[in-house]
């Protein structure tokens, strides 16, 4: 396919109309939520398989809701409300500049969690994370997580993990949205998204991606249009479909092999130490 010449640049009118994470909130307040149980937690890595007495405690400060394309789950330095556990969402951390300028700079779905920084004893969101893919989550308060966290058992050992990954992504994300090209980033991010939800047929408009890529829609659409006339995609309403991982592979640049081995092989030596086989 032919390539644009220089790494396409960051788009400068994006505009974010989407539930607030008050508004949010205001909306599952009052409201009966879903019984968590123990089978949603195998639904996300970092929850599943937790020894007993873990499990239980955790388990007992979840709540099960869903959310939807488009929704605020934290925001660029405002107060953390809940952290989120995805079960089969995907969610963007979006980095939104001054100028208006947006891009994301790295994807969560049910290998992570949103509001990671708690953690490391910040009580602020550091990037816009939206909702991409819509799906159930878990959520728990953001001190009841602190509290199990420093028991120091196996859940703080995979938050630990998750941290390293997640800089790393942040890391090559940043470097990915710099230096490569539209084409690729493209590839890549599609290929991200795939992994979280198994699936071929995503359902995301190329404005969405516009937005996530610092791009344009009319240069997305260009992109997708010739990965269609190669048999590599096939776009219509509201849906991109995947027709050929490999090609996709092969197009996209070295950034996704690189993000998605420095967590698929933790997870993959801790999966096998507890007898549950590789991925």
């Amino acid at each position: 396919m032919q390539f644009s010449e220089s790494p396409t640049q960051i788009r400068q009118d994006a505009v974010f109309v989407r539930s607030s994470v008050e508004q949010r909130d205001a909306f599952w307040r009052g409201k009966d939520l879903p019984s968590v149980e123990k089978a949603d937690l195998a639904l996300n890595q970092i929850l599943a398989d937790l020894p007993s007495e873990e499990t239980r405690r955790v388990l007992a400060n979840l709540e099960l809701i869903h959310v939807q394309t488009n929704d605020i789950l934290a925001e660029g330095g405002v107060p953390i409300s809940h952290c989120y556990f995805p079960l089969d969402a995907v969610v963007a951390l979006v980095a939104n500049l001054e100028e208006g300028a947006t891009v994301e700079v790295g994807l969560i779905g049910n290998e992570g969690m949103v509001g990671i920084r708690v953690i490391l004893g910040r009580s602020t969101g550091a990037y816009l994370a939206v909702v991409q893919i819509p799906g159930k989550c878990l959520r728990i308060k953001p001190d009841l997580l602190k509290a199990e966290f420093k028991r120091g058992g196996v859940l703080q050992d995979r938050l630990l993990q998750y941290v390293r990954y997640m800089l790393a992504q942040v890391s090559q994300t940043a470097a990915c949205n710099r230096m490569h090209l539209l084409e690729q980033r493209l590839c890549r991010w599609l290929l991200s998204i795939q992994d979280r939800v198994k699936t071929a047929e995503l359902l995301i408009t190329h404005e969405a991606i516009a937005h996530m890529l610092g791009a344009t829609r009319s240069d997305v659409s260009r992109v997708v249009g010739a990965l269609g006339k190669l048999g590599i995609l096939h776009s219509s309403r509201g849906k991109t479909t995947i027709l050929d991982r490999k090609a996709l592979e092969s197009t996209s640049c070295e950034c996704y092999w690189i993000v998605r081995n420095d967590y698929i092989y933790p997870l993959r030596a801790r999966k096998a130490s507890s007898g549950k086989g590789n991925l």
